[in-house]
């Protein structure tokens, strides 16, 4: 389960990382109720 936890912390933190990089990139846009990413 720790092994998992370590994983979870990892994947997390790539998600985060690219997606400020997509924001500062100016790459996310709201449309209606929904995010989109280019």
């Amino acid at each position: 389960p720790e092994d998992l936890i370590a994983k979870g912390r990892d994947i997390e933190g790539l998600t985060l990382a690219r997606a400020v990089g997509y924001h500062i990139e100016r790459r996310v846009f709201l449309n209606a109720n929904r995010t989109v990413v280019l």
